[in-house]
């Protein structure tokens, strides 16, 4: 005899739901593909179907003002109230822990975080986002401000038990036209994926070209104390990478006492003691070194002094990195107005 029934078996595998994020640069948000039994255990909504219908893609959102634990994959974790503004003064924890022993990584994207900051104050005494309690003895700066667009990688340790915790501090305070806001969704990355980052790159681009920008995001300056590592991944058939500037304000407060210079002033090697950014391997033309891998003040150049325009910088030296470095004021203004960098790069063929 034959059963009438057959159980059907899938993996569970990352799917795209029917759920839609406006405020994010992708349309829909992720989830993972279980059945509709095991989404309601997890307390995840199903968002759509997948497996050719055997399955649901089920979408897991944490949105308590309570410490808690990320159980599972992809999950997005958002500010009580959302989409309304929070104005609780405290902080939020999420504890994330290894799905399995083969995760190394964390993968933190920002599809909207906009919490207060100014120059006024030092970005960890007002609101910010601070990852601890990892295993990778890596120290992590303290964002705030604007995310949106942007991601960040981190390591988590070797160790089965190894956890990292996400930590979201808020002061309670607004202003008129304030908002504090945010959703971010956390993805755990295998040890040797194809896209797991090097170890100690915060962030990671793998595309053979795109924009990189620094973590002011729309609040229009470079936030304080930051000291990062920022990695491009060599795609096969590409020897060197060129940087190109679309915007390029590297000060610190004590370069310039808060104030932008009147007119364009490039800075570098040694000249570049607060807030720079660092290139090794530089070079005016790919294949060309010049010697200097530290960049600052007005314009990107590898001219110390008043010049017109920024200039590309070629960096034919693998693994291709950009260390960000800021210094930390002990009295106010903690960054100055208008101040951050966009660099367009493009990786050259060999």
């Amino acid at each position: 005899m034959f059963s009438l029934f057959s159980v059907v078996q899938f993996k569970n595998d990352p799917c795209t739901s029917n759920d839609k994020i406006s405020s994010a640069s992708t349309p829909y948000r992720n989830g993972t593909c279980v059945t509709s039994s095991e989404c309601i255990d997890r307390s995840g909504s199903a968002k759509g179907n997948c497996a050719a219908g055997f399955g649901v893609c089920c979408v897991q959102i944490i949105d308590n003002d309570d410490d808690t634990d990320v159980t599972h994959n992809d999950t997005y974790i958002q500010n009580p109230e959302y989409p309304s503004s929070y104005d609780e003064e405290g902080s939020i924890t999420y504890k994330v822990s290894k799905l399995n022993s083969d995760i190394c990584y964390l993968r933190l994207d920002f599809e909207l975080f906009d919490v207060k900051s100014d120059v006024a104050t030092a970005c960890s005494a007002s609101d910010h986002l601070e990852i601890t309690g990892t295993g990778s003895g890596l120290d992590y700066p303290a964002i705030c401000g604007n995310l949106q667009g942007q991601h960040m990688y981190v390591s988590i340790g070797a160790d089965d038990s190894a956890s990292a915790e996400i930590k979201v501090v808020t002061d309670g305070t607004e202003a008129a036209g304030e908002t504090r806001k945010w959703e971010i969704k956390v993805s755990q990355i295998d040890c040797f994926s194809s896209y797991s980052p090097p170890d100690g790159c915060a962030q990671w681009y793998t595309e053979p070209s795109g924009s990189i920008s620094d973590w002011s995001g729309a609040d229009d300056f470079l936030q304080d104390s930051l000291d990062y590592k920022i990695c491009v991944r060599q795609n096969m058939g590409y020897c060197c990478v060129e940087y190109t500037a679309e915007e390029f304000v590297l000060v610190g407060p004590t370069d310039t006492g808060g104030i932008i210079p009147a007119i364009a002033i490039a800075g570098v090697g040694t000249a570049c003691t607060n807030d720079y950014i660092s290139i090794d391997g530089a070079g005016g033309n790919c294949g060309n070194i010049v010697g200097t891998n530290k960049f600052c003040l007005n314009l990107l150049h590898y001219e110390n002094e008043a010049v017109t325009a920024n200039i590309p910088v070629c960096d034919c030296t693998a693994p291709f990195t950009i260390g960000v470095h800021t210094e930390t004021p002990t009295a106010a203004p903690y960054a100055v107005a208008g101040s951050g960098f966009t660099l367009n790069y493009r990786q050259v063929k060999c």
